[in-house]
């Protein structure tokens, strides 16, 4: 009886596990998903190509600037694509080895449900957040509407005093934080 008790739980974790993996997959995960809805940037993104930004958030290109509207259009593990209101199209692709977390949390990172309230900071962190940069003495949430999250892979708290940034495939670059106030931006330290 033990082993057919056994058997069913994991038969049953096994199954709840696929039907999560595909309400994830058909736009219909946490909150409901976010399939259909109206979003606002949560950070400034940048792309090269706007049907292929990688998760891995290089800092190359056109800025997709913080809070614009985005109506997502399609959601899954891979990809979330959402468009804007001048009718862009564009589609965040997930880099798993970059990225880490999946793309339900990534999702979090780059859109809200509400518009971020700017004037929470400095008119010269405004100012630098508008024009996708940093200097130093921004607060790392200035920092974060600026030039979103660092990947995961090389940052892996943002408690962290030092995130890890890439330009490029093979440029990066270290933002230094002292009591959460950029102090430093500047190529990594071997």
């Amino acid at each position: 009886m033990k082993n057919g008790m056994k058997s069913f739980i994991v038969l049953g974790t096994i199954v709840l596990s696929a039907v999560s993996s595909l309400a994830f997959a058909a736009g219909k995960g946490e909150r409901g998903g976010p399939l259909g809805k109206v979003y606002y940037t949560a950070v400034n993104i940048w792309y090269e190509k706007p049907r292929e930004i990688p998760t891995t958030n290089y800092h190359r290109g056109t800025i997709i600037p913080v809070n614009t509207k985005a109506t997502i259009t399609e959601y899954n593990t891979k990809e979330v694509t959402f468009k804007t209101e001048n009718n862009v199209e564009y589609t965040l692709v997930y880099v798993a080895r970059h990225s880490i977390k999946p793309m339900s949390d990534l999702f979090n990172q780059y859109f809200s449900e509400k518009e971020i309230a700017l004037d929470r900071f400095t008119e010269e962190e405004q100012k630098y957040i508008k024009k996708g940069d940093v200097t130093s003495g921004m607060s790392k949430e200035a920092v974060l509407a600026a030039f979103g999250y660092p990947p995961a892979h090389a940052t892996a708290s943002i408690d962290a005093n030092q995130w890890k940034y890439w330009e490029n495939r093979f440029t990066n670059f270290l933002v230094t934080f002292n009591n959460n106030t950029v102090t430093d931006i500047g190529d990594e330290m071997l």
